[in-house]
């Protein structure tokens, strides 16, 4: 999958887990492009796991042991270690969303007013040990902004249009048929 299909199939996922919790969709889409590779990572491909979400603490759900690297004093090391496996891409993205508001150190991310507000945030938050994560998110947004805003954009349309169609049909059998 390239970057834009990646970003046209997970924007209106993105739009829903995110709604209503101060999380921009635009953070999610493009953690997700960046922990996954577009999707093309073996733990999004084979384990629905779109944010690297690692399978410690509380976590009681299926997980995975894989290679993967952190960087540890500045150094890029190889390591293995244990990720947790999803159903879907929606339900990793509610996931990470409940992870995100679960631990008080994204405090600030999700308070953070912008998409690069809260880019630049979960880079200081510790999110990933790369010392360069928040620039590389930054640099992913701004290079895909006109297909991300679109394809948000696009979600939210649909989203606004299912609560008129339901508003209507409410009010269809309400006033109209006296029904409710």
């Amino acid at each position: 999958m390239n970057r834009t299909q990646f970003i046209q199939a997970h924007a209106l996922a993105c739009v829903l887990a995110t709604l209503g919790t101060g999380i921009t969709p635009e953070l999610a889409l493009v953690q997700s492009i960046l922990e996954s590779n577009n999707g093309n990572s073996t733990l999004s491909k084979k384990y629905n796991n779109y944010f690297g979400i690692k399978s410690y603490g509380n976590w009681t759900g299926k997980s995975v042991n894989l290679r993967t690297f952190e960087y540890y004093d500045g150094v890029k090391t190889n390591i293995t270690d244990g990720f947790r496996v999803y159903g879907s891409f929606y339900g990793s993205c509610r996931d990470w969303v409940k992870f995100l508001k679960t631990y008080s150190r994204y405090k600030d991310t999700i308070e953070a007013p912008t998409p690069i507000d809260q880019m630049i945030e979960i880079g200081r938050s510790g999110y990933a040990t790369a010392p360069t994560y928040s620039s590389t998110l930054i640099s992913i947004y701004k290079a895909n902004k006109t297909v991300i805003d679109s394809a948000i954009s696009g979600a939210r349309f649909k989203i606004a249009g299912g609560t008129v169609a339901v508003s209507g049909l409410l009010y269809y059998l309400y006033v109209k048929k006296g029904k409710l």
